[in-house]
C-alpha cells in the first residue's frame, strides 16, 4: 500500500526535524517611515532565519537549521514573498550585510578565527574570502565598498576597523576605546554605534569618517534597544523591555536625540532594516 504525504505534512515534518514549530515560523513585515506604523506582512513561513538585510527593494535572509549548512535567500519586497536561494553551503555565519548588489558574510567557526566573504546577489552564489584572521567581531556594516567591523576581545575595550572590499583585506583601526557596543551602522560620512553596558542605560554615538575616531553621544537613555538602523538622516531603534511589547523609535541624527515612537505592538522582532522609506522587521 502506497502512502502519500500532503504538502502540509511535509512542512510539519520539516519543522519537527528542524526544531521549529508552526507558531515559531517567522514573518517579514514592513511599514512606511512616515505612515501610521501598521505593519503589512510581505512574507511568511521562515523557520530558521538568523539574519536579515534590505537593499534596493530586495529582502535578503540567512537561514540555518540546527543541522546542515545555511542558505541565503532573497525576494522582492513588493512581490509574492517567495524566497529564492542565491547561495548555499554556509556553516558558521554570524553577520550579514548587503551593499551595491554584493552580499557580505562574516563566518567564524567555534574554534579558530573568522573571515569576511562576499558574492554577487545575481551571480553563482560562490563566496570569495576578502579578509581573514578576525576572532572577536561583534557587528559589521558595509557602505560604498568599505567593510566596517566592530571587534572586542572578552577583556579590554574594542575598536572599529575598516578595509576595502576589493583590497588586501587588512583592517585599519579608525576608532578605539569602546566597551559595550551592540550595533554599528554607517550613513553618509558618519559611523554610528549603539553602546550599552551590562548595568545602566545605553546611548547612540557617532564619529566622522576621516576624523580622530572620537565618538559623540547623540542620544541617551535607551535601556532595551535590540537593533538599530540608520538611513536618510534618521536613527531607527527597536526597543522592547523584558515584559510587554516593543516599539520602533526614531530620531534625527542632528537633532535633540529624543526618540519618537512610530510603531508599537511588536513582541518577537529579531531584526530591523530601513530601505526606500520603508521599515522592515523580521518577527518570529
Amino acid at each position: 500500500m502506497r502512502t502519500w504525504i500532503t504538502w502540509a505534512g511535509w512542512i510539519a515534518a520539516w519543522m519537527f526535524l528542524s526544531g521549529v514549530t508552526p507558531a515559531q515560523a517567522g514573518k517579514i513585515y514592513r511599514f512606511r517611515t512616515n505612515g501610521n506604523g501598521k505593519g503589512v506582512r510581505i512574507s511568511k513561513g521562515w523557520g530558521a532565519v538568523q539574519l536579515m538585510a534590505v537593499e534596493r527593494g530586495w529582502v535578503y535572509l540567512f537561514s540555518k537549521y540546527r543541522r546542515g549548512p545555511g542558505t541565503v535567500y532573497r525576494f522582492r519586497a513588493d512581490g509574492n514573498g517567495k524566497g529564492i536561494a542565491i547561495s548555499k553551503g554556509w556553516g558558521s555565519v554570524r553577520l550579514m550585510a548587503v551593499d551595491q548588489g554584493w552580499v557580505y558574510l562574516y563566518s567564524k567557526p567555534r574554534r579558530g578565527t573568522g573571515g569576511v566573504y562576499r558574492f554577487r546577489a545575481k551571480g553563482n552564489g560562490k563566496g570569495k574570502r576578502i579578509s581573514n584572521g578576525w576572532s572577536h567581531v561583534r557587528d559589521m556594516a558595509v557602505k560604498n565598498g568599505w567593510v566596517y567591523l566592530f571587534s572586542k576581545p572578552p577583556r579590554g575595550t574594542g575598536g572599529v576597523y575598516r578595509f576595502r572590499a576589493n583590497g588586501n583585506g587588512k583592517g585599519k583601526q579608525i576608532s578605539t576605546g569602546w566597551g559595550s557596543v551592540r550595533r554599528i551602522a554607517v550613513s553618509g560620512k558618519w559611523v554610528y554605534l549603539y553602546s550599552k553596558p551590562r548595568r545602566g542605560r545605553g546611548g547612540v554615538y557617532r564619529f566622522r569618517l576621516g576624523g580622530r575616531g572620537k565618538g559623540v553621544r547623540i542620544s541617551s537613555g535607551w535601556s532595551f534597544a535590540r537593533d538599530m538602523a540608520v538611513k536618510g538622516g534618521w536613527v531607527y531603534l527597536f526597543s522592547k523591555p523584558r515584559r510587554g511589547l516593543g516599539g520602533i523609535y526614531r530620531f534625527r541624527t542632528r537633532g535633540s536625540g529624543r526618540g519618537k515612537r512610530i510603531s508599537d505592538g511588536w513582541s518577537r522582532v529579531r531584526s530591523i532594516d530601513v530601505d526606500r522609506g520603508w521599515v522592515y522587521l523580521y518577527s518570529q
